[in-house]
């Protein structure tokens, strides 16, 4: 699982790269002044939306993906 961010200091805590290293999560960051690093991974949550959660009728909230 990939997990991409901006550069916030709660992401570039070393509690929250313990937390992903133990679950097996790569961690991703825009560069510093760069908008256009989130273009691809935007696209992606996009493309994965329209192919899952919008295809579907949740019953409950609790149903959803996260």
């Amino acid at each position: 699982m990939l997990f991409h961010s901006v550069r916030g200091s709660e992401y570039l805590s070393r509690r929250f790269k313990r937390s992903c290293s133990r679950l097996g999560v790569t961690r991703s960051m825009g560069g510093v002044g760069s908008c256009f690093d989130d273009a691809v991974s935007e696209a992606f949550n996009r493309v994965l939306k329209a192919a899952y959660v919008h295809r579907y009728t949740f019953a409950a909230r609790t149903e959803a993906p996260g």
